[in-house]
Formats: structure tokens, C-alpha cells, sequence
């Protein structure tokens, strides 16, 4: 969540060493159907991804919220830098099949 500037991935450091820290307190279901019913897996799928986007938008605000009270840093610098994409892709490996079996 966020912009180049500022983003939720940060980690809170002040609290990961006094072992406190502000961490979700409901966790989706991590099981998933396997009998094939895909509105079943449809369902536990959106469960997880809406969980972890909550997650990231709660991080998000409450960084937001602590900035509110910081003095402002000019040399800061930002969450993420600009970059052109980059694209690799490896030629094709050859793949012995057992076809018998």
C-alpha cells in the first residue's frame, strides 16, 4: 500500500526488537478445497487476499499516522525508486518424459 514515497512493507524496527509490533488479529483460514469445487476455492483464495490487504492498508495508516507527529526529514529518502522494467527469460529445457508410465 502506498506510493514511491511512502509504503506500508517498511518494518517497524523499535518493535520487532522489544517484541511488541502492531500484527493482524484474525488470520483467514489457510485450508483449501480438495474435492474440486471451485466456489469453495474461490472463497478461501479471496478470504487470503483480503486478509493481506487489510493487513497492508492497517501498516499503511498507522506509519501514516506516527509520520504525522515526526519532524519532517528533507534527506529522507523514498520507500522505492523508479526503475526500467527488466525482463530475463532462459531458452527452454529439454524434459524427458516417461510417456510409458
Amino acid at each position: 500500500m502506498g506510493s514511491y514515497d511512502f509504503d506500508s512493507s517498511q518494518t517497524d524496527e523499535a518493535a520487532l526488537v522489544l517484541g511488541g509490533g502492531d500484527g493482524p488479529t484474525w488470520y483467514a483460514p489457510k485450508d483449501a478445497p480438495i474435492d474440486g469445487d471451485a466456489t469453495a476455492l474461490r472463497n478461501a483464495l479471496w478470504l487470503a487476499t483480503d486478509e493481506k490487504y487489510k493487513e497492508a492498508l492497517s501498516s499503511y495508516f498507522k506509519k501514516k499516522s506516527k509520520a504525522v507527529y515526526r519532524e519532517e526529514e528533507k534527506d529522507r529518502p523514498a520507500s522505492f525508486t523508479r526503475e526500467a522494467p527488466v525482463k530475463h527469460v532462459d531458452e527452454p529445457r529439454p524434459f524427458a518424459l516417461a510417456r510409458d508410465r
